[in-house]
């Protein structure tokens, strides 16, 4: 996630790192435009998308802050599935004893 000091510090030009979750996907975008309220960036077909604060959950300044977002939204996904399985194996026991 960029954070507020990060983002004072970006300029045009600047390479962004987004986190493609669940993927281990990490995609680059260039700034075009930077201002207080809004990064603009080139998405994949040549149109812009605009980024605000509140919405950089998977924008990054660094790509390993980026791997480490992946990673835990991988752990994240294994604890519940570790979840389902549990409530799984209780389910069979209990039906078979």
């Amino acid at each position: 996630m960029i954070t507020p000091e990060e983002w004072k510090k970006l300029k045009i030009g600047d390479l962004l790192y987004i986190a493609i979750a669940p993927s281990t996907r990490i995609k680059t975008a260039k700034i075009n435009e930077i201002n207080d309220n809004c990064i603009t960036i080139e998405n994949d077909n040549g149109g812009n998308r605009w980024i605000y604060p509140p919405r950089v959950m998977n924008y990054f300044c660094e790509k390993n802050d980026a791997i480490k977002y992946l990673m835990l939204v991988v752990k994240h996904k294994i604890k519940k599935q570790q979840e389902i399985l549990l409530k799984l194996q209780n389910q069979w026991e209990k039906e078979n004893d």
